[in-house]
């Protein structure tokens, strides 16, 4: 099947005891003809990856999706409608206010970065060693979402090589931010469940939690989703990490993003109003 409207290619993949071989359909309405074909022919089990979504009968969650047809021309007018009420409700910040908060979130990353190389000269490092620390910043809650309002704040985590402590953090990047032009407020909880400093840069309200990997050096395409991050770090770090990592994954399960978010803001809307 060509064309625009065409559905990705399907690939099946049987596997028994003897053989294993690779059949390719155009498509996916096949697939239960098939399967009954190899199944009577007794295969004992098989793969069926697909990457056009998800395959017939299947879905995310626990109840099956209302309907899986094309909008109609009647319900894209009431999502025109509805979004146009968001705005009107006024839960979208400015195109200024974002500006705003994506340079607090580079001058905030290019802090850490000075937060790590400091601490690493401290420790005895040398200097191309501790200029090659690193130290990232991720961001996750409604920012990360993209379903944040206006004056939201922002969740943030530090993530620091082995050799940078959570006391560091607070001893040291505290007094840093309490030094950086435009910040009206520092707080830190060092004993907090999950400890933070809260902090407001320009205008923009940041709660900054910690994370010390058992790293020599943070790379800059750091995957918090690899689950080999997780040893040997204390309750804190990993409490810490699970908001980058939680947010992560379900924008990864989410069949349309966009979708969700509106829907999520209508939520929200819904909720703050009772």
């Amino acid at each position: 099947m060509d064309g625009a409207g065409a559905r990705p290619p399907l690939f099946l993949v049987f596997h028994d005891d003897l053989s294993s071989e690779s059949i390719h359909y155009s498509h996916y309405r096949t697939l239960h003809i098939l399967v009954q074909w190899r199944q009577e022919l007794g295969t004992t089990s098989v793969d069926i990856p697909w990457d056009g979504g998800l395959l017939p009968g299947r879905y995310l969650g626990v109840t099956p999706p209302i309907s899986t047809n094309e909008s109609s021309i009647r319900e894209k007018e009431v999502t025109t409608t509805l979004m146009g009420e968001l705005q009107r409700q006024g839960i979208f910040e400015s195109e200024e206010e974002a500006k705003t908060r994506e340079i607090v979130l580079g001058r905030l990353a290019a802090l850490i970065k000075k937060f790590v190389r400091q601490v690493s000269l401290s420790r005895g490092l040398s200097e191309a060693a501790a200029n090659a620390a690193g130290g990232k910043i991720y961001t996750f809650g409604s920012y990360r979402l993209g379903v944040h309002g206006p004056g939201a704040d922002i969740d943030t985590l530090c993530v620091a090589p082995r050799h940078v402590t959570r006391d560091d953090f607070f001893n040291v990047l505290e007094g840093m931010l309490r030094e950086m032009d435009g910040v009206t407020e520092v707080s830190g909880v060092p004993e907090a469940y999950v400890p933070i400093i809260s902090t407001e840069i320009s205008g923009i309200p940041i709660d900054l939690l910690f994370a010390q990997l058992d790293l020599p050096i943070i790379p800059e395409d750091l995957d918090l989703q690899d689950d080999n991050l997780l040893r040997n770090l204390d309750e804190k770090s990993i409490r810490s990490l699970n908001g980058s990592r939680v947010i992560n994954e379900i924008l990864r399960l989410v069949p349309n993003v966009d979708v969700f978010r509106t829907a999520l803001r209508c939520i929200k809307l819904w909720a703050q109003s009772k």
